[in-house]
């Protein structure tokens, strides 16, 4: 059978692999790669491009543009709302991204374009016109939608206590308004995929009923670093989270962990130690890390080194308070079959049984009595890592991906996937 022609669009190039986004974006497009003939335009930051340029020869039998990432001026923003739109997402609006995007729809009458996080949204009416422009026919556009974009802008303004950092963030509000209506109205005229159950309700409940689940499979499990009782009471006292504490969410929870939970546990575990992975903290948050007793710093991971970056630990954390879409640390804490407390808010969007095998709770005192059992019980923690094995063997491997692409761009009817 010959091989379909795609387009895949996608926010930014999603090599290094640094953030939860580029999983899932690197999960799909390597899936697509196998079925079909892919080319993909994609924005790149300049101070990564010579890093990234190992990873074109992933792809040698694709055209790659990569398109310099600029944004339009803050001072912009009048300019942009007195057009309707949403500076939030348009200031990532950019002509050369758009040109190339014209140059290779003339060139090729593709089968399907994918189009991967908010940015590629933005380009779905110039799709259309330049499909109808060069090949007098609708396109099949098909977007994967991570999250609920629309309401991270509404939660940057209804998470805020400080009143005069609500008086500095007074713009957020049209955004609300801006930004919801254009992600609604746009994913009504495409066919969508949602990362979450319940992401995908919110859209079907405001209006847009092309919309589905794709499976939450973007990895290749391994094997637990325990598989026996004395395996895992050779474990350090260690608990370690992985993420960028510049960005919101990370840092709103890191703090409330900090504040609420460590300390008590502490109290009954006096050895526990925290590490944190990453290259970037929000300054408040390590003003408050710097005078927290037992954390290490860990830097910047590399790509090759997350593999193996829970290998010391006896847990791992999600203390996710807002957001919205699934939560990739909770998938990589299961492809390692590491032992994890989250908060409800992480477990969103995922199936009932991984609520029933993962301990969570929204009470900080709850929560940190969670940290304590499974640090002083490695029994409990044994038990748990091998229930997250089993779960993640038989429903997050990344072969559910490549059979879920291969039916999309085979045009095969694609199974719901259920998780209640």
């Amino acid at each position: 059978m010959q091989k379909t022609k795609t387009l895949f669009v996608t926010s930014f190039w999603p090599y290094p692999i640094n953030d939860g986004g580029r999983d899932v974006a690197v999960a799909i497009l390597e899936a697509v790669k196998k079925h079909s003939n892919v080319d993909i335009v994609a924005f790149i930051q300049e101070k990564s491009f010579n890093v990234n340029k190992a990873s074109l020869d992933k792809y040698t039998d694709s055209q790659v543009f990569l398109i310099k990432w600029k944004r339009v001026p803050k001072l912009m923003w009048l300019k942009v709302w007195l057009k309707g739109k949403s500076y939030f997402f348009f200031r990532d609006y950019n002509k050369d991204y758009l040109k190339t995007l014209e140059k290779l729809i003339s060139q090729t009458k593709y089968d399907h374009i994918l189009l991967d996080r908010i940015i590629a949204l933005l380009y779905v009416d110039d799709i259309f016109k330049l499909f109808q422009k060069y090949h007098n026919k609708k396109p099949k556009i098909t977007y994967f939608s991570h999250n609920v974009e629309s309401n991270l802008v509404k939660a940057y303004w209804t998470s805020e206590r400080n009143p005069i950092m609500l008086i500095y963030k007074l713009p957020v509000l049209p955004e609300i308004l801006l930004s919801s209506r254009f992600e609604i109205n746009t994913m009504k005229k495409i066919n969508n995929y949602s990362i979450s159950y319940f992401d995908m309700q919110f859209f079907k409940d405001h209006g847009v009923k092309n919309i589905k689940v794709f499976p939450p499979a973007f990895f290749k499990g391994q094997k637990p670093y325990a598989t026996t009782l004395k395996q895992e009471k050779q474990f350090k006292l260690y608990i370690s989270m992985l993420a960028n504490f510049k960005w919101y969410q990370n840092v709103q929870g890191l703090t409330w962990f900090l504040k609420k939970i460590w300390p008590k546990v502490l109290k009954h575990v006096p050895d526990a130690k925290l590490r944190l992975g990453g290259k970037a903290f929000h300054p408040r948050l390590l003003k408050l890390i710097n005078k927290t007793p037992n954390i290490e710093l860990l830097g910047y991971i590399k790509t090759e080194d997350k593999d193996t970056f829970h290998s010391q630990d006896a847990l791992t954390l999600a203390p996710v308070l807002i957001g919205s879409g699934l939560k990739i640390k909770v998938l990589q804490a299961f492809r390692q079959a590491v032992p994890l407390v989250v908060t409800t808010k992480a477990l969103e969007g995922f199936a009932s049984q991984v609520y029933n095998i993962v301990p969570h709770s929204d009470d900080p005192d709850k929560f940190a009595d969670y940290v304590i059992e499974l640090l002083k019980n490695p029994e409990k923690r044994l038990k748990l890592r091998k229930e997250m094995y089993k779960y993640n063997k038989d429903h997050f491997d990344i072969q559910n991906m490549n059979k879920f692409i291969k039916e999309l761009l085979n045009g095969k009817k694609t199974k719901a996937v259920k998780r209640k």
